[in-house]
């Protein structure tokens, strides 16, 4: 049972504002303009100060005097303005831990405004932090500036991943390596998704699994925090955000059972071999046992410290005795969205039975570290168990997407649910009912050709739904830009509450810039596409279903060639190259004919159902940047001008425009390492990267 602690009263009180009481902006006081200011740097955002002392002294005063309240409360925006949201006590800390730290309270973040999906909150020693997943994909963030323990030394900035990919960035240096074990195979290599599915999909979601989780610190990671309860409250902040995710895609909550009894202070005493991640595993395991007890716990993880950055973790470790602290996570910065998403949830990512998913070759996701039944993304892939940002010429993108995989999704809930981690978990019944996906017919396009996937999902919740494609194609390691016949073209899609994607997006097939292709490269030669539909009802809840796309290379792209600009309002001659596509196997007899005057954002039907016989005549009832000709009753379709995506051959090229993202074979600096051991083999993962830290 969960005492109530100081803590959770803090939490009860903002849950208790009213809309009036809400008025949270007298708590923020900008400093300069109340809007986003770029530093000389570039790194965007608007600062702000918070009277933290005069917040928590009214929080109080109305936790006596409330009746029935609102549980609302005002952010400030990164470009102005603030955003009413709710509240939500979510335990984090076990009834011990919480009764010894009363300064900590955590919360989930819900709102009614559209753009916010969800997000996480908490109070520590480190002052006031928020994440909100914004619907479109992108993240905003609520923090201090200044790493103190100190309230009146710190300000705050509230800033968005979008505006500042730079600040998530990394540049690294990388080496690849797999040890070879016998005597040992992995279940995992011989899964049989389509078998299992139905049986997972059944439990989770409808019932939530709760691990007790076990985390120690080196003293190199405390003293960057500059003390234990600092480095405690950095610890919750991770977890809060690992855990959003996990509760979300997974079912899966981690209940922090350690305080500050593993948080060291003293390097030469502390039992670990800060920065060799190998003999850390073992430590940790050794540690843990000593101080908890390998019973009291389900999972444990040691933080570090280290001047490259790594991590190292043994995959199906959760409830393993022997295993089950055998993970660990370093960098020369370990906090924020960086940290949290592409580091420690992927090694606990691993330690729930997740393995790699990207196929790329080159920097990291070069050599053996690949795993081929798992490799569901082009390049270095762009999920939590992927490698974004670490993989040279390969890189779709500097930093993983929050969210996993929906192949990674099934191997972590087989494992949780079926396999060895079914048997320490403890179950709390939802009571939420399973969204349900579609994601549409079949079809067969023809190469080298744009297509739009359209899904629909429901649920009986009404829970507002979150989506996301994914390719399903493990095929042969290849560079991206490169069409084997089997291996996987399409990046996953960030969760959006959109079920319709355009593939490549219509921001890329309208874009000049040079490598806006990556992770969208469209099938060249006859093959499959196999892509699944993740709906997400932000309670645990997944529905998934499949759709199969059939490539049949004609040998001439299916385009517009009038117009080739834009065009003005009046009668239009439109012709293209049917290129085959009205014949078997593609089938196609009917196209209808739109106008964009938004650059791509929407299109207008000009004519529908008429002869794919390549010309028609239409009238614009106003000018127009872009023509599209699609085929009425299938999905792939051809956009007019000049597109750079088009041109390029569908990406052969891997020229990489990020100059932060090279690769190079030795030099200086320490080489970090992610050890992973999958019951039969062990991959290692090295690279250092350099961050900037908002």
């Amino acid at each position: 049972m969960h005492q109530y602690t100081k803590g959770f009263y803090f939490s009860l009180l903002l849950t208790l504002l009213t809309p009036t009481a809400a008025a949270s902006e007298s708590f923020w006081f900008d400093l300069g303009a109340a809007r986003m200011t770029a530093d000389t740097d570039g790194f965007q955002h608007r600062r702000l100060q918070l009277d933290e002392g005069t917040l928590q002294q009214q929080l109080e005063a109305r936790y006596r005097s409330s009746t029935d309240a609102r549980p609302t409360l005002s952010l400030p925006l990164p470009a102005g303005g603030f955003v009413e949201v709710m509240l939500e006590p979510v335990a984090l800390l076990s009834a011990t831990v919480a009764s010894q730290h009363p300064e900590i309270s955590t919360w989930k973040v819900t709102s009614h405004d559209p753009r916010i999906a969800a997000g996480r909150a908490e109070m520590s020693a480190l002052g006031f932090h928020v994440l909100l997943q914004l619907k479109d994909g992108n993240q905003l963030y609520i923090e201090p500036e200044q790493q103190t323990p100190d309230p009146t030394a710190r300000n705050y900035h509230s800033f968005s991943r979008s505006d500042n990919p730079a600040a998530f960035s990394q540049s690294f240096r990388c080496g690849t390596e797999r040890l070879q074990r016998t005597g040992i195979s992995s279940p995992l290599q011989n899964l049989d998704f389509s078998r299992t599915a139905a049986r997972i999909q059944a439990k989770a979601g409808e019932e939530q699994l709760n691990y007790d989780i076990a985390i120690s610190t080196t003293a190199e990671y405390t003293a960057f925090f500059g003390s234990q309860s600092a480095a405690l409250g950095a610890v919750v902040t991770t977890l809060n955000r690992v855990n959003q995710i996990y509760e979300r895609d997974l079912a899966i909550h981690l209940n922090l059972i350690t305080g500050t009894e593993t948080i060291f202070t003293n390097p030469d005493t502390d039992g670990f071999s800060n920065g060799s991640p190998g003999q850390m595993l073992t430590e940790n395991q050794a540690i843990l046992n000593r101080i908890i007890g390998n019973a009291n716990y389900d999972i444990g993880h040691v933080f570090g410290y280290s001047t490259g950055g790594d991590g190292l973790a043994q995959v199906e470790a959760a409830c393993n005795t022997r295993l089950k602290a055998q993970g660990s996570t370093s960098s020369p910065a370990p906090k924020g969205d960086t940290f949290a998403v592409d580091f420690v949830a992927h090694e606990l990512g691993h330690q729930f039975g997740a393995t790699h998913t990207f196929n790329g070759g080159s920097g990291s996701c070069g050599g053996l570290s690949r795993i081929a039944e798992t490799a569901w993304e082009p390049g270095s892939g762009s999920t939590i168990m992927a490698y974004a940002g670490i993989c040279g010429s390969d890189n779709i993108q500097m930093n993983s997407d929050p969210l996993f995989h929906g192949g990674s999704i099934e191997q972590i809930t087989s494992y949780a649910h079926l396999g060895t981690g079914a048997g320490c978990a403890t179950r709390t019944v939802l009571g939420n009912s399973l969204p349900v996906a579609n994601a549409g017919s079949d079809y067969t396009i023809p190469a080298r050709t744009p297509f739009i996937l359209s899904g629909s999902g429901s649920d009986s919740d009404g829970n507002a739904l979150l989506y996301g494609w994914d390719q399903m194609d493990a095929g042969l390691a290849s560079s991206l830009g490169v069409d084997s016949g089997n291996n996987a073209l399409i990046m996953s899609s960030p969760l959006r509450n959109s079920s319709i994607r355009t593939i490549p997006a219509m921001s890329r097939l309208t874009s000049s810039g040079a490598g806006s292709w990556k992770g969208e490269s469209l099938p060249t030669t006859n093959r499959n596409l196999n892509f699944r539909l993740t709906v997400r009802d932000g309670q645990g809840g997944i529905g998934h279903d499949s759709m199969k796309i059939r490539v049949y290379d004609t040998g001439v792209r299916f385009a517009i060639t009038s117009p080739t600009d834009a065009v003005a309002k009046g009668a239009l001659d439109v012709s293209w190259d049917v290129a085959g596509t009205d014949q078997s196997p593609i089938s196609c007899s009917k196209v209808d004919i739109a106008a964009s005057s938004d650059n791509g954002s929407t299109f207008t039907d000009l004519i529908r159902n008429t002869p794919n016989d390549g010309a028609e005549t239409v009238t614009l009832t106003r000018a127009a940047q872009y023509i599209r000709v699609k085929c009425s009753d299938n999905i792939f379709f051809a956009l007019s001008g000049t597109s750079p995506y088009l041109a390029r051959n569908n990406g052969t090229s891997t020229t990489d425009t990020n100059p932060d993202t090279t690769t190079t074979d030795g030099g200086g600096g320490s080489l970090p390492l992610e050890l992973l051991l999958l019951l039969g083999a062990a991959m290692i993962r090295q690279y250092h990267f350099r961050r900037k830290t908002p």
